[in-house]
């Protein structure tokens, strides 16, 4: 039977089991979820910034992920749905490798390259913590979304939307895991110095990391999918992959280790030749082997695998010209 409980519970019939009232829009998690982010990127920024040190800064945007799927899953009525239990756990576990990795990689480097010319700077060194406030709110708004309003669809059986969903997440998860173990390898040994990496996935995409990063959030969006069914608000959270790949191909992804990123490799000797036949042969993202890249056209290596001119190096000897759709 039932039980008695506060007002902030309900009663329940069949086995004894009790069940908190809504007691927060969707709204007002997501308004909660933005405080805690803001609140724990300025924090963290506080600590980096008087510490002058790098040890915290991707470990505060990954971490950030955790807390957010956490809290979204708290506030959410209760108890949670399979739905936004699942979403939450994947997050986690994503987001919690992606954490260990990275604050791993930089205690034994020692510090973090990219902000050398802005660690001392307050301003520019702040810009980089407002922009990790952007990034990790605008990314995590699908979970918080499902873990909000997935008890909409709590009678919904699981279906192919939410598997399918899952498993493009699980998929893109092992990808960028194994991405980043294969190089991170590579590039531990200094015989490799020279040398494009090319072992694993790294042997059909130039990004696989990216690939799998991608991969990840338009899963967790698929299996979003239920949901916005029942509350269509949801299907404004698309923005999350869809912002992933903008940051990723066009922002801070691609672009910084392509393009003129690239004359580290124009030694105009064999590092150069390797570099050139790799990037032309290899697509920059999605997977694929490498001898059919090859023999797409330039529409197909844009509009299919996001090949964007941009990327090509403009003092390649090879083609001396940048990828265009013909």
């Amino acid at each position: 039977g039932g039980i008695f409980a506060r007002t902030d519970c309900a009663l329940t019939s069949g086995p004894s089991v009790l069940i908190r009232k809504r007691s927060m829009e969707a709204g007002g998690i997501f308004a909660v979820c933005l405080a805690v982010t803001i609140a724990m990127q300025l924090f963290c920024f506080l600590i980096a910034y008087s510490m002058r040190f790098d040890k915290i800064t991707d470990l505060a945007g990954s971490s950030n992920f955790i807390v957010l799927a956490v809290v979204s899953l708290y506030l959410a009525p209760q108890p949670p749905t399979t739905r936004a239990i699942v979403a939450t756990l994947l997050v986690c576990l994503a987001r919690f490798e992606l954490a260990a990795f990275l604050l791993w990689r930089v205690l034994i480097r020692g510090k973090d390259n990219r902000f050398d010319a802005i660690r001392d700077n307050c301003m520019y060194f702040l810009l980089f913590w407002v922009w990790q406030i952007i990034w990790v709110y605008a990314v995590c708004v699908t979970v918080i979304f499902i873990n909000a309003e997935s008890y909409r669809v709590r009678g919904v059986p699981l279906g192919g939307a939410d598997y399918i969903g899952w498993a493009l997440f699980l998929l893109g998860f092992v990808l960028q895991v194994w991405a980043d173990v294969a190089k991170y390898r590579f590039r531990a040994n200094p015989a490799n110095r020279h040398h494009v990496c090319k072992v694993g996935p790294w042997a059909w995409s130039r990004h696989p990391n990216f690939a799998g990063e991608i991969g990840m959030w338009w899963g967790l969006f698929i299996a979003a999918l239920p949901v916005c069914a029942a509350s269509p608000a949801g299907y404004a959270t698309a923005a999350s992959p869809l912002f992933t790949m903008l940051v990723l191909l066009k922002g801070t992804g691609i672009p910084q280790a392509e393009g003129v990123n690239a004359a580290r490799w124009y030694d105009g000797g064999d590092s150069q030749r390797e570099y050139e036949d790799y990037f032309h042969s290899t697509p920059p993202l999605w997977p694929f082997p490498p001898a059919l890249y090859k023999s797409f056209s330039g529409s197909a290596k844009l509009y299919l695998c996001f090949e964007f001119p941009g990327y090509a190096y403009e003092g390649s000897s090879r083609e001396r010209e940048r990828v265009s759709p013909v």
